[in-house]
């Protein structure tokens, strides 16, 4: 194949490329989209298959987590530490856990396993600073996280959220239930979306809207980098 033949399948590729961060894009859409849409059924009449559904969660023994930051048990929690550069938000770390439980409503149950479920919670990020009462938790998480990478000095540029789920805690459920191999209805965020709402299902429609404008935009990048160098490339070597 020759240099000209090389060049342009590699621009090609590149525009390809581009269908990858959009089919993700569109599959968001579609999931804020279902959690606006799917309305809420009692435990007791859950079946196989997508559906949103609520209950509190329960758990049988010690399987409970201790959370990274503040160290309360839970059954899921998730730690997001970003750094503020002069308005220039960047991700510095962040980490989910959880464990597989019950989900109760009305003496109806069913397993539910936080291992790769997305938690949302209307909540803000806090502010931190050297005497916060956590301080000695995010330092930690950072070390941990960051190992030798060049960590903040100062905590004063930092803010975090930390999510939990504990026991006792009323949810909404939106994922796909199957039965188990003991015959129960179950959720799991291991094969399908799973999405678990504290509170309304506002902040998880958000975050969807918000990554799929993120990957468009990155879809759009990629096509201009590869449309611009396929027609560099083209007119260079007069072929356009």
């Amino acid at each position: 194949m020759s240099g000209s033949a090389v060049g342009i399948v590699v621009c090609l590729c590149v525009l390809l490329l581009g269908l990858v961060p959009l089919r993700i894009s569109r599959r968001r859409i579609g999931l804020a989209h279902a959690l606006e849409t799917t309305p809420v059924v009692p435990l007791k009449d859950a079946r196989e298959g997508p559906l949103a559904t609520s209950g509190t969660v329960e758990a049988a023994g010690d399987v409970h987590l201790i959370s990274a930051i503040t160290g309360m048990k839970c059954v899921y929690w998730e730690v997001i530490v970003d750094e503020d550069n002069g308005g220039d938000i960047e991700r510095l770390a962040s980490q989910r856990t959880g464990v597989n439980v019950r989900l109760s409503d009305d003496g109806v149950t069913c397993d539910i396993d936080f291992t790769g479920a997305r938690v949302t919670k209307d909540q803000p990020f806090e502010a931190v600073s050297d005497q916060h009462a956590v301080a000695d938790g995010i330092r930690a998480f950072l070390k941990l996280k960051m190992g030798f990478l060049n960590r903040p000095r100062s905590l004063k540029s930092l803010r975090f959220r930390e999510t939990m789920v504990e026991v006792g805690h009323r949810v909404t459920v939106y994922g796909t239930a199957v039965k188990n191999a003991a015959g129960r209805l179950a959720f799991s965020g291991r094969n399908a979306p799973l999405f678990i709402c504290l509170g309304t299902t506002k902040n998880a429609v958000h975050d969807l809207r918000h990554d799929a404008r993120l990957y468009r935009q990155a879809a759009f990048t990629i096509w201009a980098i590869g449309s611009t160098g396929l027609a560099a490339f083209l007119w260079q070597h007069g072929l356009a």
